[in-house]
């Protein structure tokens, strides 16, 4: 046998002498490997993410599907970590408190093709850096995005716009929806959402792909019970649809929000809570969207 042939077989021997790696390299099933729900949310990953006498709130995944990072708090609010689990070695290490997590963040969302954190700390918005191994030190985001007052999330649309909820004075209510428009490389003026606000708390907004709608979270008057879910769809003349709740098979007696939406935009995640806790929830988005390629006797608008 000739040395030009051996070669091949000994990178073969050698990759099959290292099967971390090898288990590593491949991809990892969607969705940590959780069954997908249907038209009726289901608890996500219970056991791993979602655990019993346990609140878990925010959650979100990398575009590439092996990152994972939520928000475990306390009853009254007043502890706050976001954890993150990783898919290492053909599986998902055990969560753990983000490096940039204080006892006062929450809110994570994966921006800037998963290179940076933004997360509310301290009612402010902060921002880390994606290192070769972890994160940066956080940093304050300056204004227009963050303001003077309370600021609890930040999420960035696919058109490159800031969705924002915030105390700041301008709102209608007492925590609004705000857009900051990015343009020419900078993020301008934060603009309230006055069309979709109300007098109570309009809350963590996500908004879907190319901003064709928008979910969130609110105690207004004429829900199911506590806080709900709603949505919005764009009108198409820059405006939007009034404001419609999610209904009573997503929406509970109890608190239902900080909702998130898969990269893939197939999934709705969210919280529900319960008494002695809260968990994860996911549900297809075909659940409340409209069937775009169905007729308008099944729409759900």
């Amino acid at each position: 046998m000739t040395a030009r042939m051996t070669r091949p077989i000994g990178w073969m021997i050698l990759f099959a002498a290292l099967p971390g790696l090898a288990a590593d390299d491949a991809a990892p099933a969607p969705y940590m490997g959780q069954e997908p729900p249907g038209l009726v949310p289901k608890v996500f990953a219970p056991g791993r993410v979602s655990l019993p006498n346990r609140y878990e709130n925010d959650i979100c995944l990398s575009k590439d599907g092996r990152e994972c990072y939520f928000t475990v708090r306390n009853a009254g609010w007043s502890v706050c970590q976001i954890y993150e689990t990783h898919y290492s070695n053909g599986q998902w290490t055990t969560p753990v408190v983000a490096s940039f997590s204080d006892g006062r963040s929450l809110t994570p969302s994966l921006e800037d093709n998963d290179q940076s954190c933004y997360f509310g700390r301290n009612n402010h918005i902060w921002k880390a850096r994606r290192l070769a191994q972890g994160w940066s030190k956080p940093e304050a985001v300056p204004a227009p995005i963050s303001s003077a007052q309370n600021d609890w999330s930040c999420r960035i649309s696919s058109l490159g716009n800031a969705w924002i909820c915030s105390w700041r004075t301008g709102g209608v209510g007492q925590c609004d929806l705000w857009r900051v428009r990015f343009s020419d490389g900078q993020f301008t003026e934060a603009v309230d959402l006055r069309g979709l606000n109300t007098s109570a708390s309009d809350c963590l907004p996500a908004p879907g792909p190319n901003e064709e709608y928008v979910i969130w979270n609110s105690d207004r008057a004429g829900g199911f019970g506590g806080v709900d879910l709603y949505v919005s769809l764009a009108d198409g003349r820059g405006g939007w649809t009034p404001p419609r709740n999610l209904g009573p098979i997503i929406n509970s007696s109890k608190n239902d929000g900080a909702p998130y939406l898969s990269p893939d935009h197939r999934y709705l995640f969210f919280s529900r809570e319960a008494s002695g806790d809260s968990d994860i929830y996911w549900v297809r988005v075909e659940a409340f969207l409209p069937d775009p390629n169905g007729p308008a006797s099944n729409r759900r608008d």
